[in-house]
């Protein structure tokens, strides 16, 4: 905005200096003239390069626009496939979770297993006590202990 009132000035002082040159001033409005004249071009070139300047950097803000773009489709993507992997893990912890309240009950833990009693043998309740601790302390991976 500053350089387009700097140019309605010029324009404005080329006239003026044109007036004056035609009015007899002569050689001193000549000379003022072409040096304006000058000054206008090297403005106008000023002005073409920040133009073009402004216009490389659009293009790099779009290309970095379309780059986030493109790195949020695939982190979607991503973040699909591992809650694909995640929601079965959950729901097979839900299921053990919910096994072992079940068991609890009837599980002593500080008492030995008595196999006689018919319903789990001893290496099967050792199996259930561990894996509520592990449950108890909050490390995952149950299945590893079956």
């Amino acid at each position: 905005m500053k350089a387009l009132v700097s140019l309605v000035l010029a324009i404005v002082l080329i006239g003026g200096i044109y007036l004056i040159s035609t009015s007899g001033c002569g050689a001193r409005a000549q000379v003022a003239g072409e040096q304006l004249l000058e000054k206008i071009d090297s403005w106008l070139g000023e002005l073409d390069v920040k133009r073009k300047a402004i216009e490389n950097e659009k293009k790099n803000l779009e290309q970095a626009i379309e780059n986030v773009r493109e790195q949020k489709v695939k982190a979607k993507v991503q973040l699909d496939l591992y809650q694909a992997k995640i929601d079965p893990m959950n729901m097979e912890l839900t299921n053990i979770k919910r096994a072992l309240g079940e068991l609890q009950p009837h599980l002593d833990l500080h008492a030995r297993p008595n196999p006689g009693n018919g319903q789990h043998a001893g290496r099967r309740v050792r199996v259930f006590v561990q894996a509520a601790g592990w449950l108890r302390s909050g490390r995952a991976g149950v299945s590893g202990i079956l």
